[in-house]
């Protein structure tokens, strides 16, 4: 029997965010008896195939890479490739930080972020952003035929988050943590660190985060409870998988 095969782009902020959720879906999918085999392909960053390196991450390149590439150029070059061989993407993830929301949303006035704004108003607020960079707004995302292969995943306040989330489930909301950062260095004090501006900042490091990801992969119902956002990437995997039988 041919298990399913499932293919799947993604643009992150980030080498570690990629990491994260490569391993979380996989994660995920081999709750299945015949596992679908899963490819994830980095879009931005990319990934260069012979030294396995990244290439630049943050905001201001995952906002370039969607204005750079409107839905015209995203339906031919990741959803019906021009070039005989490439295999379509069966979904794009499109993921962004909550913690700079104050940085990219001060390009749209109409969008207010609230001094105190919770995990549930952030994570609408990215999502937001997001649909305004891909198709300017609703009215050019319900016009393209495949919105619904966009994923748009607001880390709140960012993928570390998750990792806390598996790593201390006694913790009720984390999402509401202010800075994951800190909590996962004193969750994982033997991670590198580095100074920015004086202050202690974790040295995101991929394969620390691919192995943190794997560790805390069996506590993903837990996690996708307490982190929303990342529980509605994976509903929506398992429904591709289940719509695909």
């Amino acid at each position: 029997m041919t298990r399913l095969r499932i293919v799947v782009g993604i643009v992150a902020e980030g080498p570690t965010d990629v990491v994260v959720m490569t391993e979380y879906l996989s994660a995920w999918l081999a709750r299945h008896d015949d596992a679908p085999v899963l490819e994830v392909r980095p879009v931005q960053p990319e990934q260069d195939a012979t030294s396995g390196r990244f290439g630049d991450g943050g905001w201001t390149l995952v906002k370039a890479w969607c204005e750079n590439n409107p839905a015209t150029l995203r339906s031919l070059g990741l959803f019906q490739p021009l070039f005989e061989g490439e295999e379509p993407l069966d979904a794009l993830i499109v993921q962004l930080d909550g913690d700079r929301i104050a940085e990219y949303a001060r390009f749209y006035p109409d969008i207010m972020v609230p001094v105190d704004a919770d995990a549930t108003t952030t994570g609408s607020i990215v999502e937001e952003v997001l649909e305004r960079w891909l198709w300017d707004g609703k009215p050019g995302r319900n016009t393209d035929p495949n919105h619904e292969r966009h994923w748009l995943v607001a880390a709140v306040r960012a993928t570390e988050t998750w990792l806390v989330a598996g790593m201390d489930p006694s913790i009720e909301e984390p999402e509401e943590i202010p800075d994951p950062e800190r909590e996962l260095m004193r969750l994982a004090p033997k991670l590198r660190t580095r100074f920015v501006g004086g202050v202690r900042r974790l040295n995101k490091y991929p394969p620390a985060w691919r192995e943190l990801a794997r560790q805390t992969g069996s506590r993903l119902f837990h996690v996708g409870e307490t982190c929303p956002h990342l529980g509605k990437l994976l509903w929506r995997i398992d429904k591709l998988t289940k719509s695909s039988d």
